[in-house]
């Protein structure tokens, strides 16, 4: 979450704004997609994220893997997503 989320509004505090790709090396930061599919629902003004922010944040996200065994992939229970982004769940649906 913080590598992530905060990562994302790192960028847009020192006035990277506008942005288009998101290179993030293995998925260490990987909820930083979700920050950026709430900015996308905001700039449409919803609260709700629907399919075109994720086709939207999808083509903007370089996500390579370097270590393609099961060792180099983050494997998180949902409990820890839900502390982290409460309602998580119910926005993914």
């Amino acid at each position: 979450m913080l590598l992530g989320v905060g990562g994302v509004r790192i960028l847009r505090a020192l006035g990277y704004t506008e942005l288009t790709r998101y290179h993030m090396n293995e998925g260490h930061a990987g909820c930083w997609r979700l920050e950026l599919l709430g900015e996308e629902a905001e700039k449409a003004g919803r609260t709700s994220i629907r399919g075109e922010d994720i086709e939207t944040v999808r083509k903007k996200c370089i996500l390579p893997t370097h270590t393609p065994v099961p060792a180099g992939h983050d494997r998180f229970p949902q409990e820890y997503l839900d502390a982290g982004v409460p309602g998580l769940k119910w926005i993914l649906i």
